[in-house]
């Protein structure tokens, strides 16, 4: 949902004139990976969408990547895993070794399907085994239209292999090699935008920006992006808030002792650091500036 919604902004937001989408994952839920794909589409109808590749881009992030118009790579990025694994514990076993008795109540002929005291019957192996296929079907037939190759010819770097960024390259999976600059270059290119693109990052607060959030009755608003109309980053990463020239602005009432612990948390982390650490210094901001504006300082 924190994907989507964020692609949603970067969509709605008439000064973002590009995206670009950084992906770091070893993939996950299909119906996740697919929900995102359709997000992506839908920003794509508006403005360029441009895929970084991080560490990790593979089956589940692969899925994500390629419903951008361009994806660019690492060398050594590991990618592709264009495949489905799905299975089910069958716990049956277990169960019956430490004593625990399951009883099962269900009605209908695939009720109990994932119930994990059994093994499959042969009418449930063979529709799980459907929807397998269905599912990489789907995955497939999406991999072969983004990149422009017959289904034969995607299949033969599909079925689950892995490769590297250079060798992904080789076979056509990603367009370009290089790094978050090189795409937010690219992206730039795209929308006709200047070679050095002000850019911002459209993130999830994480850590203690995130529980002094949730402290708060009324929803924070998220750093204003009417400065940095020239692209956006989508990144699941912790906020790197020396970065962005913005306040990040509470609701009040506050949790008075949990601001005051962050406060003499990171008064320390200063003094042990020197004063250069200019991560802790605007955080350190951030928070007075929240205390001020509830009355707490």
């Amino acid at each position: 949902d924190t994907v989507v919604e964020l692609l949603k902004k970067a969509e709605r937001d008439e000064k973002i004139k590009a995206v670009v989408v950084r992906v770091d994952s070893p993939g996950g839920s299909a119906l996740a990976s697919d929900v995102m794909w359709h997000a992506v589409k839908m920003v794509r109808k508006k403005k360029p969408v441009v895929a970084s590749m991080g560490d990790v881009a593979a089956s589940g992030g692969y899925y994500l990547a390629m419903a951008c118009e361009k994806i660019f790579a690492e060398e050594l990025t590991l990618t592709g895993s264009i495949g489905v694994v799905t299975a089910k514990l069958s716990l049956g076993e277990l169960y019956r070794k430490i004593g625990l008795a399951k009883e099962n109540l269900s009605r209908g002929t695939y009720a109990e399907l994932d119930v994990d005291d059994r093994s499959f019957s042969p009418e449930e192996a063979e529709y799980f085994r459907v929807g397998a296929e269905r599912a990489y079907h789907s995955f497939t037939s999406k991999a072969a239209a983004s990149r422009g190759m017959e289904l034969d010819a995607l299949l033969q770097v599909a079925q689950g292999r892995v490769w590297t960024g250079a060798q992904a390259h080789e076979r056509g999976l990603v367009d370009h090699l290089g790094g978050l600059g090189a795409a937010i270059a690219h992206a730039a290119q795209l929308a006709k935008l200047p070679e050095e693109p002000r850019v911002v990052e459209l993130r999830t607060p994480t850590g203690i920006l995130s529980q002094l959030q949730s402290a708060s009755d009324k929803p924070p608003s998220a750093p204003s992006s009417s400065s940095c109309s020239a692209a956006a980053i989508l990144s699941g990463e912790p906020l790197a808030m020396s970065e962005l020239d913005c306040e990040l602005a509470l609701g009040a009432p506050l949790n008075r002792v949990l601001m005051n612990s962050a406060m003499a948390d990171l008064e320390s982390v200063m003094a042990s650091s020197g004063s250069s650490n200019s991560v802790v210094q605007t955080v350190l901001r951030l928070l007075t500036n929240a205390l001020a504006r509830a009355g707490l300082s």
